[in-house]
């Protein structure tokens, strides 16, 4: 059940990247990493989907202090 939900959210994720971002990582390597952190993390990410749905900003945030700035 977590794998669908990790994708949408992390789909959420690539839509907030700006240009700059996306320039200099691939989308599709964002994407695959925050679906394994999130499978792999469940309990943690679970908490931030909400926070992405409202806001870009207010989901960066989220997942910056769940993985204590390593995504």
């Amino acid at each position: 059940m977590e794998a669908p939900k990790c994708k949408s959210m992390c789909e959420s994720v690539n839509r907030c990247l700006s240009a700059e971002q996306k320039q200099l990582q691939d989308p599709k390597l964002v994407q695959f990493a925050c679906e394994i952190l999130c499978t792999k993390q469940y309990q943690l990410f679970e908490g931030c989907s909400q926070a992405i749905l409202t806001s870009c900003q207010s989901g960066e945030v989220c997942i910056k202090n769940l993985t204590k700035g390593l995504f």
